[in-house]
């Protein structure tokens, strides 16, 4: 895929040569993400400079997006990261699927599939698979985290709002050196009620007890970062029980780059 057909589909990414999984070390995707506002530089830097980023959120503000992003650019261009772990509470928005067959990862898949939508707008979907098949992108349920440790690894907790205060615990007790994890969600959008554990939200738990320990990062985004399209901002406001500023969409939209301009590269480090 040529730079420009990636523009085209709104894909940031080039041809570099290296080697990917199974490839006989022909090509390898550069991936560059970059932020669209302040408030996702910041998260951007925040992940670039702490062990643990916490990036909470108002619905489209690009949380997941450039969390799922970082470590793909990470790992497929500097070979920082052996493993891409991506996990998400097993929780129903409010209605039962009931049983799903398979194997672990057959039945986490459905609730993974808006982190899947993500990875490929950086990669095609058969560099998805062969990263899959390769162990360099692992979906691992909560279920499943006892007892691991994660080495070299950059972990993805997606939804975190819907995970209760002990799996928190295991998820963050798990991290190993040279790894990072980055969990992402929004403390108002959980579903945990419909399990009947309504106020146990282990996202909100954490922000507030782990704040102050050096190396772990905390985000919040607001409207002003919404990427999506700006009714849902008035709509969000009106569930919302905090409030958050409600700007103007042509004045929230605040960038340092230009939408049709070729991405740059910000080095989120300094």
């Amino acid at each position: 895929m040529s730079k420009r057909k990636a523009s085209e589909n709104g894909k940031k990414l080039a041809r570099h040569d290296n080697s990917l999984p199974g490839d006989g070390g022909s090509t390898k995707l550069i991936i560059a993400v970059t932020h669209k506002n302040e408030g996702q530089k910041q998260a951007l830097r925040s992940i670039s400079q702490n062990k643990i980023t916490f990036i909470s959120g108002v619905a489209g503000s690009g949380k997941t997006h450039i969390a799922v992003g970082w470590g793909l650019q990470e790992m497929l261009m500097h070979d920082r990261f052996d493993k891409l772990i991506l996990t998400r509470p097993v929780v129903e928005a409010g209605e039962s699927l009931g049983f799903l067959p398979g194997s672990a990862e057959d039945k986490i898949a459905p609730y993974m599939m808006p982190i899947f939508d993500i990875l490929s707008q950086y990669v095609s979907d058969e560099t998805i698979r062969e990263l899959i098949e390769a162990k360099k992108v692992i979906i691992l349920p909560i279920a499943y985290m006892r007892g691991r440790t994660f080495r070299k690894s950059y972990v993805v907790m997606d939804e975190a709002q819907n995970c209760t205060t002990q799996q928190m615990h295991l998820l963050l007790t798990r991290m190993g050196e040279d790894s990072k994890i980055v969990v992402t969600g929004d403390t108002e959008q959980s579903d945990l009620c419909y399990q009947r554990i309504k106020g146990d939200n282990g996202l909100q738990d954490a922000i507030s007890r782990l704040k102050g320990i050096e190396n772990i990062g905390f985000i919040e985004l607001g409207y002003e970062s919404c990427v999506r399209d700006p009714i849902i901002n008035e709509i969000d406001a009106k569930y919302r029980i905090r409030k958050f500023e409600l700007k103007k969409w042509n004045e929230a939209k605040a960038s340092d780059e230009d939408s049709n301009r070729e991405p740059k590269i910000f080095d989120y480090d300094q």
